[in-house]
Parts: structure tokens; C-alpha cells; sequence
């Protein structure tokens, strides 16, 4: 009777343990490259952040059908707030109402408050300038036509 022996060569394929193994030392060498980067946030896709917000709050007040809808800006941050002004409301899924930038975005020159009416539309016309430094885009309100793009 013949003894089947079990060195590597007879076998084919890795064990899970090697490849579990790998994928951690995969795992490690990832974040500690990432850790290395700069990963800073995109203006654009803060930009888009923003248009979401402020339809929010335009379908907030044409759902209310009042006037008590407004958000206010500041250079690091835009607070949604209602009856006029006095109570901050928590943006769609977190429990705040201040939307924080990331580090190195900024809303360029300060606009205070942009107010809505009862109608969803903007009561005025305002342009929102986001920038990293490097790079800039605007988001224009519309005022009185209930366009926010």
C-alpha cells in the first residue's frame, strides 16, 4: 500500500490562513499610504452638497407653505434654520442643523441669510462662491423664480 505525502509541492492552491494573511499585510500597506496622502475635499462635490441642501429647504417651505424657511452662511459653515431664523432644523439624516466645510473649503464673502417664501422660491437673488484655494465654483439663487439649481 502506497502513502500519500503531504509536502507543498503536492498540494495545489493557498490555505486560507496564507491568503487571510496577505490580505492583511494588503490591508496595513493601504492605510498607511492613505495616511500619507492629502486627501482634501472636492469643490465640486461640496458645490453639489450644497444645491441638495438648499432644494431641501426650498421643498421644506413650499411643503409648510410658509415662510419661515431660511439658511444662514457663514465662511466655514451654513446653518438650516425656520421660523424666521430662530430655530435651527437638522439637515436629512444627521441630528444637526450646521453644515460644517471640510478643511480647506470656504464660502467666499458672506451672504447672511438666503430666505425662501411660502412658495419655495428664494426671496432673493444671491451667488454662493465655494473655493479650496485652487479652485472655485459658484452656485447662483435665483431670486423670486423658485430656481435653485
Amino acid at each position: 500500500m502506497k502513502v500519500r505525502s503531504r509536502t507543498r509541492s503536492a498540494r495545489q492552491g493557498f490555505t486560507l490562513v496564507e491568503v487571510i494573511a496577505v490580505l492583511v499585510v494588503l490591508g496595513v500597506l493601504a492605510v498607511s499610504i492613505a495616511a500619507g496622502l492629502n486627501v482634501r475635499a472636492s469643490v465640486p462635490v461640496e458645490s453639489d452638497i450644497l444645491r441638495s441642501h438648499l432644494g431641501y429647504a426650498q421643498s421644506l417651505a413650499m411643503a409648510n407653505n410658509t415662510a419661515d424657511w431660511s439658511v444662514a452662511f457663514t465662511s466655514g459653515s451654513y446653518t438650516l434654520l425656520r421660523d424666521n431664523a430662530a430655530s435651527p432644523f437638522p439637515w436629512p439624516g444627521t441630528s444637526s442643523s450646521t453644515y460644517v466645510l471640510p478643511g480647506g473649503v470656504t464660502i467666499q464673502a458672506g451672504l447672511g441669510l438666503v430666505e425662501f417664501d411660502e412658495w419655495g422660491a428664494p426671496v432673493a437673488t444671491h451667488t454662493v462662491s465655494l473655493s479650496d484655494g485652487t479652485q472655485s465654483q459658484d452656485v447662483v439663487i435665483t431670486g423670486f423664480t423658485g430656481l435653485v439649481p
